[in-house]
């Protein structure tokens, strides 16, 4: 970790278990974000997916490397079309 992001999610504490891009639960002592290419500047169209579970989990886009963070409150968003693929394949996600 550098520049203090490890602090930075130690501090937070909404910071619940992660899905990193691998898919793999953990703490959030024990993530990194893996760095992501981004395919072009331009946005790629939107897919809505609705989380299958009540827990907060936070995940990053394997393509365009954006956070997105799900909850009870929050199971249904936008998520760029680049990085749907691999968060429906992770069997958390459904595509709506």
């Amino acid at each position: 970790m550098c520049c203090g992001r490890l602090r930075s999610l130690m501090r937070d504490a909404s910071a619940r278990p992660i899905l990193s891009a691998g898919f793999t639960r953990s703490t959030p002592t024990a993530v990194g974000r893996q760095t992501a290419t981004v395919q072009s500047a331009q946005a790629s169209p939107s897919v809505m997916l609705r989380y299958s579970r009540t827990d907060a989990v936070r995940v990053w886009g394997p393509v365009t490397g954006r956070r997105y963070d799900f909850s009870a409150a929050e199971t249904v968003q936008p998520v760029d079309a680049g990085d749907a693929a691999a968060l429906l394949r992770s069997g958390l996600f459904v595509r709506t």
